[in-house]
């Protein structure tokens, strides 16, 4: 009896569908879609990262200046600059702290690095998941329904993570990330269906 149903089982993955694809062929486009989904998921969380690197570092001197200018030009109530021949640099250096306010305000660096913290936490607990089911399958080198059904439920878990548009990262900074992705990663040594 065992012998009969490894019969069936041979037949049935070599058994076309439909479409012309046998079941090992349908398993192979899902784990690469598995593989392809979690290089993806790398790297939105290294873009994201990238992008909060990148304000952090413009923002903490921006916030500084302006701070520097409130504390100069008598914001801070100690007038340090009250003095008539230095009015000049006072009106400056308010002039700058208010610009400096504004391109704050208009341009929300302080948004912008929550939001890229915020998806980078998200992206990197997905990517950290999708790299679990991957180990799982190279593993024990085949696809499963219990392979499915997580895969379906990281799916489910990516279809929450919101769409915002993000900030754009020049093309070299994003190849940059891209190569960094392909040195760390040994995707070319996952096993794949035959």
């Amino acid at each position: 009896m065992a012998d009969d149903d490894r019969n069936a089982e041979a037949a049935l993955i070599h058994t076309p569908d439909q479409n012309g694809i046998g079941i090992q062929g349908k398993d192979r486009k899902r784990v690469e879609q598995i593989y392809t989904t979690y290089l993806d998921a790398v790297y939105a969380t290294d873009y994201f990262s990238e992008v909060h690197r990148a304000t952090m570092t413009y923002g903490r001197f921006f916030d500084f200046a302006i701070g520097l200018g409130a504390a100069i030009s008598g914001g801070s109530g100690l007038g340090i600059l009250a003095h008539p021949s230095f009015a000049w640099l006072c009106a400056v250096i308010t002039t700058l702290s208010i610009i400096l306010t504004v391109a704050k305000s208009s341009y929300d660096w302080p948004g912008k690095m929550k939001m890229a913290a915020e998806m980078t936490e998200k992206y990197g607990t997905l990517s950290g998941k999708y790299q679990m089911l991957i180990e799982d399958i190279n593993y024990v080198e085949q696809y499963s329904e219990k392979f499915e059904k997580i895969f379906q439920k990281l799916r489910e878990e990516q279809a929450l993570i919101s769409t915002i548009p993000s900030p754009v990262l020049g093309e070299e900074k994003q190849r940059e990330i891209q190569a960094a992705i392909k040195k760390r990663i040994p995707y070319k040594d996952w096993w794949r269906p035959q």
